[in-house]
């Protein structure tokens, strides 16, 4: 199957969670392992035909990529655009 990790994954990292439709993350996602380290970074650049999954700000990123209780989440504002991220362990 597609995302499985068939080894023990103590850090899971996606930097460009911007780059795929919710339903591919959906299944990258359930098949993390529970009690994995997450980190995922996205941004707000809708301009770019690439990225089919942006977020207008920091709580919808968090909500579209599914954090609870995230042990760190910020952004960081450039000339472009707001780049996302989140540290989380899945439950």
């Amino acid at each position: 199957k597609e995302y499985q990790y068939e080894d023990t994954a103590d850090i899971i990292t996606n930097t460009s969670t911007e780059h795929v439709t919710q339903e591919t993350y959906d299944i990258w996602y359930d098949n993390i392992p529970i009690g994995a380290l997450v980190v995922v970074q996205g941004n707000d650049f809708f301009s770019c035909d690439e990225h089919v999954r942006c977020s207008n700000n920091l709580e919808e990123f968090m909500s579209m990529n599914r954090v609870t209780d995230p042990i760190f989440s910020g952004q960081l504002k450039t000339s472009i655009y707001t780049r996302f991220m989140c540290v989380f362990r899945k439950n």
